[in-house]
């Protein structure tokens, strides 16, 4: 092929990108245009607070103003001046995913099914041929009725968006619920996609270069030696993808490793001082991205109708953070900004709070500032925010567990915490506290840490996390914040009130990692193995509707699914319909009815044209279950 060929085929291409292009501009525009009218009605002309809900990975309150002068985060610290810190509030669950459940959902993942770490991965781990003692593949089939409160915010009017940097973040352990929990998904998805202004808006947005993953060091390990080695080719991308980031963002390493604390579980070495600092960094980078947020919501006009919250999945991604139900791994630093348009404060006058807060606390206490108290009552967490004139005291205890992480089934735990104590109960006592776990195990601090413990080098305090569990451990948190000194023996009355409290709260959220063992519970949810398969809906005509008014129905084939439709609309060019594309999916209320005009949808098309088709698809969906067939019904226009 000649050059002048090649470019005429290249200036083909690109013009006819260009033109579908330009008509798929005007079909997003139609379906903004609907989905903003869609809004509107559900909204009955209330005003209600935009949301704005920031989440870092694997951190706790390494955060200047919540007292860690080594820390340089100035765009929290700015934030909280205008806010409230909350500095006692803990996660359910000290890893990613079931914490994430949890937030979502707001009921404890014990009582969901989303306990274990993970549950969708043996697929693939056997693809990339790696032997891992995990038995099952499946997503929690979460109990009938409880959907995430995104869902219920976008059956409410709201314009729901989960962004993230680099991606989303979409690890639930309930299966692929992205068209029913979004109306729109991408790294770089923002408010300013909402179909209208005067759209209300949730936005999710998530960090990851604070994760444990960004304490590796790229490209200097053997990782053939903890892993396989295909499995090894995609983490030296993912180590690429981190160092991109740090470029990107201008890594300027204002923490140096003679800055920070080494708690004393830790040995004091370089080695640990260099993976702290490295924490720190990760963390000025976070916080510069959270800057850029914040200032495009100023920008925006929207700081005063605003609910600004900012948190992280759950504690430290260091050794004996991530994974253990210590404050280090349940803790996490939180911080409010109320909508001030709105006067929603259940603190005025306060900087900081250290009320008790559990993470099933959150997706009650957004509903109801969203204006949606009912849905919020649904839920068996407390309002924490906004709830002047509500009933109910503040918390006196949370809850936190670990089940089994990846191949690892020697780390079940459950515990209970107050104000001054905490109470663990180790459900694999005898074995060590640190068992193998290869993806952990890439930690630098944590090879040296094993090392000097084979060489026998390290000091009482420092040995500890290689020794024995204990059935039970007892830390009195006002004198023992780093939960050193087990004094179970020693105070054998509150041991008891508390594993009392403790056995009351396991029977009443059903803890699943309790009554049924993991090959018990899959049984369960897939009967003879198989997924279950939601029944697909139905579209018809509305009673009553006429040729002159004719309004089509879609109606659900069984309770407890969520239902969407989409349009397959076609893209017009001097009047005539040049191909069709697929509308985002949209969700239905719970009552499981839309009503749609078709005469208003053709007119919104083409007011001049007539003699083209528009598609309208629906399928229901479920939390663990597979999506059900699409139905469709052609409308002529």
């Amino acid at each position: 092929m000649t050059r002048q060929a090649f470019a005429v085929v290249i200036g083909t291409v690109a013009l006819i990108m260009g033109f579908y292009q330009y008509l798929s501009m005007d079909l997003l525009k139609i379906d903004r245009k609907i989905l903003g009218e869609r809004s509107r009605r559900k909204r009955n002309g209330v005003k209600r607070p935009n949301f704005v809900l920031l989440t870092a990975e694997d951190m706790s309150s390494k955060v200047r103003c919540f007292g860690d002068s080594a820390a340089h985060t100035p765009f929290l610290d700015e934030l909280s001046k205008e806010g409230v810190r909350f500095t006692n509030v803990h996660v359910t669950a000290p890893v990613c995913a079931p914490s994430r459940s949890t937030l979502w959902t707001g009921f404890h993942q014990n009582t969901l099914g989303t306990q274990n770490m993970r549950t969708a991965q043996p697929k693939l781990a056997q693809k990339l041929g790696e032997s891992n003692g995990w038995l099952y593949d499946y997503e929690a089939v979460i109990p009938d009725g409880i959907r995430s409160f995104t869902e219920t915010l976008r059956q409410n009017g709201y314009f729901v968006i989960n962004a993230g940097s680099p991606v989303p973040k979409t690890d639930y352990q309930f299966g692929d619920m992205d068209d029913t929990m979004w109306d729109l998904q991408g790294g770089r998805a923002s408010w300013r996609d909402r179909p209208s202004s005067d759209t209300p808006f949730f936005f999710y947005w998530n960090a990851l270069v604070t994760h444990e993953s960004g304490l590796f060091k790229p490209f200097s390990e053997p990782l053939t030696q903890v892993v396989s080695s295909r499995k090894a080719m995609l983490l030296a991308i993912f180590d690429m993808i981190v160092c991109v980031v740090r470029w990107w963002e201008g890594d300027d390493q204002p923490t140096q490793a003679s800055d920070v604390r080494v708690p004393p579980y830790y040995p004091d070495t370089i080695t640990f001082r260099e993976q702290i600092a490295r924490q720190y960094n990760n963390i000025a980078i976070m916080d510069k991205q959270v800057g850029r947020i914040l200032a495009q919501l100023r920008e925006d006009g929207l700081w005063d109708d605003t609910v600004i919250i900012w948190t992280t999945d759950h504690g430290d991604g260091l050794p004996r953070g991530k994974r253990f139900c210590y404050d280090s791994g349940s803790r996490v630093p939180f911080i409010y900004k109320s909508a001030e348009n709105f006067h929603q404060s259940s603190h005025p006058g306060s900087t900081s709070s250290d009320e008790l807060v559990s993470f099933v606390d959150i997706a009650p206490t957004i509903l109801h500032l969203a204006g949606l108290p009912d849905e919020a009552a649904r839920l068996p967490g407390r309002v924490f925010i906004g709830n002047i004139g509500l009933a109910g005291l503040e918390r006196d205890a949370v809850f936190c567990a670990t089940d089994r992480f990846d191949e690892n089934h020697d780390m079940k735990s459950r515990s209970v915490r107050n104000a001054k104590w905490k109470l663990i109960h180790n459900l694999a006592p005898g074995t060590p506290y640190l068992t193998p776990l290869p993806y952990r195990d890439r930690l630098p601090c944590m090879r040296e840490w094993k090392a000097l413990s084979d060489a026998g080098q390290l000091a009482s305090h420092n040995k500890t996390a290689w020794e024995d569990k204990p059935e039970w451990e007892l830390y009195q948190l006002d004198t023992d914040p780093d939960e050193i000194n087990n004094v179970f023996a020693q105070h054998v009355g509150i041991a008891k009130d508390l594993q009392i409290r403790l056995a009351n709260h396991l029977e009443s959220t059903d803890d699943l990692g309790m009554t049924l063992s993991e090959l018990e519970m899959y049984n369960r949810m897939y009967p003879g193995g198989r997924q279950p398969t939601c029944k697909a809906p139905a579209i018809k005509q509305c009673p009553g509707a006429t040729d002159t008014n004719n309004t089509l129905c879609i109606k659900a084939a069984e309770n407890h699914t969520s239902m969407l439709f989409r349009w397959r609309l076609p893209a017009m060019f001097l009047g005539k319909p040049m191909f069709f594309k697929n509308s985002a999916w949209r969700l239905l209320p719970h009552e499981h009815v839309e009503e749609i005009q078709t005469a208003h949808l053709c007119s919104s098309l083409a007011a001049s044209s007539s003699g083209f088709h528009v598609v309208l698809e629906a399928k229901a969906t479920r939390y663990g279950y597979k999506d059900s067939s699409i139905v469709f019904h052609k409308i002529t226009c």
